[in-house]
């Protein structure tokens, strides 16, 4: 349907034409009106392709902000799984080193009981330097035994046998 401002324009012009064709003959007025007839049918079907192509615009544009939303909620998902994602390898690496140090202990208790087990010299050596560290203890048990009573002819010391 033709705009009012449309319609005015065309009766205005018809009734302009209707005074102005008594004027001059019928056949010119007829021509005007058949002229201002086809200029007003091509105005009112430019006036439809532009509300046609306004309306393809518009459908356009929802389109266009439908997609927008959509792709919108795709990144706020690809966000909080990114957000997840980094949480779990958080945990997976402190879960990992826990279980490195674990592993690394128990490797060391290991390699020690093992150690021990292919060295008999190793383990006598350090039975030895064990028992040097007590020999003070038991040369002192030693001499309290004695009283105090020591021999020291021919150059060397030793206990004497009861005095």
């Amino acid at each position: 349907m033709p705009s009012p401002r449309v319609l005015v324009l065309a009766l205005a012009c018809l009734t302009g034409q209707a005074a102005q064709a008594q004027l001059f003959g019928d056949d010119q007025a007829r021509q005007a009106i058949l002229d201002l007839r086809q200029r007003f049918d091509q105005a009112v079907a430019a006036q439809n392709r532009l509300v046609d192509e306004n309306t393809q615009q518009r459908r356009g544009l929802l389109d266009l902000q439908q997609q927008i939303e959509s792709l919108r909620g795709e990144l706020a998902r690809s966000r909080g799984q990114e957000e997840q994602l980094a949480r779990d390898v958080a945990e997976l690496q402190k879960a990992l080193a826990s279980q490195q140090q674990a592993l690394d202990e128990r490797l060391r208790k290991l390699e020690q009981d093992v150690a021990a087990r292919e060295h008999p010299a190793d383990r006598q050596l350090d039975q030895l330097l064990l028992a040097e560290k007590h020999i003070p203890q038991r040369a002192a048990q030693g001499f309290d035994a004695c009283e105090g009573r020591l021999d020291f002819r021919f150059g060397s010391v030793g206990i004497a046998h009861g005095r």
